[in-house]
């Protein structure tokens, strides 16, 4: 009963869009933003760079999960750190430039 009640209550508040292509681009870039670098003078030459992966609305931020599926603790020092989440949040920056001025 209690499923079916939800059901029909996300029915009755009607049809759900789904987000665009830019949306969901800049939810991406605003996430890695807020939560993705991590300034650690002992990575990347002192530039600091980004973690690994992030839990996404964890408090304290969980960073850097490891294959146990938890989070480095403190006790990796310093912290991991893989350049081609770098480049990979670069290539995303440049793409959504480029597809941005493309459209304007």
């Amino acid at each position: 009963m209690v499923a079916i009640f939800a059901v029909s209550s996300a029915l009755a508040a009607g049809p759900r869009s789904s987000p665009t292509a830019d949306e969901v681009i800049l939810a991406m870039l605003r996430n890695i933003q807020a939560n993705g670098f991590n300034p650690n003078k002992a990575i990347n030459n002192g530039l600091g760079g980004l973690w690994i992966n992030w839990g996404t609305g964890s408090r304290p931020l969980a960073t850097n999960w490891n294959g146990s599926g938890r989070p480095d603790g403190p006790e990796v020092d310093p912290p991991r750190h893989d350049v081609l989440t770098d480049l990979r949040y670069l290539h995303a920056l440049l793409l959504d430039r480029y597809r941005s001025a493309r459209e304007n």
